[in-house]
C-alpha cells in the first residue's frame, strides 16, 4: 500500500508540475503576443527612409500586425529589380519573429508603357509571374503588394488577366497577393484597374486616399474626409469592405509658386515653430498654415492625429478590413494613440461589455 501511495504522489507532483510549467507558458506567450484587433494595420516602409520608418513599427509593437517594404520595381524584361536597402535580414527576421505579415512592395514607377509590354506579352507575362512566386518564396515572404499605377484604358483586360494569374501562382503556394489601388468615387476614374475583378482576385487591395492636393496641384488638403468618404462608398459598392484597407497619408506638401516638395509631420511642426507661425487645425480637411521666407510665399498643408481620426472614424462606419499608412518616418506620434482609441483589441472589447 505505501508503495502505491508512494507511486500515486510522484504521478501527481508530476501532474501538478506539468500543468503549472503549461499555465506559466501560456501567461508568458499570452503577454508577449500582440492583441488581436479588430482592424489590421499596415506600415508602408520606404527604402529611402527605411530605419526610420522601421523604428516607427518598433516602437509600436501592439499596433501593427503587416508591414510592406518599398523593396522592388518591375522590369520591361519581367523581372525583378531589387531598390536599394531592400531584403533587409534584419527586418525579415523581425517580421518572422514578431508575427507580422510581411508583403514588400513591388512597383512600376508609375510606367503605363512598362505595364502594357508585360501584360499583353502572354510569355513575357507567365515569366514576371513566375519570377514574382520565386522571390515570394526564397525569401519566404507572406506575399507581395502588388502596385502597378497608371495602367491604361485598353490595358484593362490584360492587366486583369495578369491579376487573376499571379493571384492563382501565388495561392498555390500559400502565398498571398496584395493589391494596391489608385483611389476613385467613380468607375470612369481610372479605368485601367477593373476594382471589381481585381477585388475579387486579391486577397486585400489597399485604396490610396491621399493626394487630393498634390506636388504640382494647387496648395490644399491631402485627404479631406468627404472626399475619402465618397472614395469608400464606390470602394464597397464593388469590393467586399473586408478585403479593403484603406491608405491613411502622414505626410504634407510645402508649397512655394506652382511646386509643392513632400514634407513629413516634424517638417512642418519644426518649419511652423522656425516662423513662429499658428498652424489652422481643420479635422475635416487638415492642418495648414502660411508663411514667407527670402524664397517668397509658402502654403503647408499635412496630416497629424487630428485629421487622421476622422479617417479612423470612416473605416469603422463602412467596416474596412483595417488601414495602411505611408508612409512610416517621421510621422505625429499621437496617431498610435487615435489608432489603438479608434481600433480597439479583441480583449479590449470584451472587456468592456461585460
Amino acid at each position: 500500500m505505501y508503495k502505491i501511495n508512494k507511486r500515486l504522489l510522484f504521478l501527481s507532483t508530476v501532474t501538478v508540475i506539468c500543468i503549472l510549467t503549461a499555465t506559466i507558458f501560456l501567461i508568458t506567450n499570452t503577454m508577449n503576443a500582440s492583441p488581436k484587433r479588430i482592424r489590421s494595420i499596415n506600415g508602408w516602409i520606404p527604402y529611402w527612409d527605411q530605419a526610420t520608418a522601421i523604428t516607427s513599427v518598433k516602437n509600436n509593437p501592439e499596433v501593427f500586425n503587416e508591414i510592406s517594404p518599398f523593396w522592388y520595381d518591375a522590369t520591361k524584361s519581367g523581372y525583378i529589380k531589387p531598390l536599394n536597402n531592400s531584403e533587409d535580414p534584419q527586418i525579415i527576421k523581425y517580421a518572422q519573429n514578431n508575427k507580422l505579415t510581411l508583403t514588400p512592395l513591388i512597383s512600376n514607377e508609375f510606367s503605363s508603357s512598362l505595364i502594357s509590354t508585360i501584360v499583353n506579352d502572354p510569355v513575357l507575362m507567365q515569366n514576371h509571374i513566375q519570377n514574382i512566386v520565386n522571390k515570394v518564396i526564397t525569401q519566404n515572404y507572406s506575399g507581395i503588394d502588388l502596385d502597378y499605377e497608371n495602367v491604361l484604358p485598353s490595358d484593362k483586360e490584360a492587366f486583369t488577366i495578369f491579376v487573376q494569374k499571379l493571384a492563382n501562382a501565388l495561392h498555390e503556394k500559400n502565398k498571398l497577393l496584395y493589391v494596391t489601388l489608385t483611389s476613385k468615387t467613380t468607375a470612369t476614374e481610372h479605368p485601367g484597374q477593373d476594382y471589381k475583378a481585381i477585388g475579387e482576385a486579391a486577397d486585400k487591395v489597399r485604396i490610396m486616399a491621399y493626394d487630393y492636393s498634390w506636388s504640382t496641384s494647387s496648395p490644399g488638403p491631402i485627404a479631406p474626409v468627404d472626399w475619402v468618404n465618397n472614395i469608400i462608398s464606390y470602394t464597397t459598392s464593388v469590393i467586399n469592405p473586408n478585403k479593403i484597407e484603406l491608405g491613411i497619408p502622414d505626410y504634407g506638401y510645402n508649397w512655394s509658386g506652382s511646386k509643392g516638395i513632400g514634407i513629413d509631420y516634424l517638417q512642418a511642426i519644426n518649419t511652423a515653430t522656425r516662423y513662429n507661425i499658428k498652424v489652422t487645425n481643420d479635422p475635416k480637411s487638415g492642418p495648414h498654415y502660411s508663411y514667407s521666407d527670402i524664397k517668397g510665399n509658402h502654403t503647408v498643408w499635412f496630416e497629424n492625429k487630428a485629421s487622421i481620426q476622422p479617417l479612423l472614424d470612416l473605416v469603422n462606419k463602412y467596416n474596412l478590413n483595417g488601414i495602411s499608412i505611408w508612409s512610416l518616418g517621421g510621422e505625429d506620434p499621437k496617431i498610435y494613440t487615435a489608432i489603438n482609441a479608434k481600433f480597439p483589441s479583441i480583449v479590449e472589447i470584451a472587456r468592456l461589455n461585460k
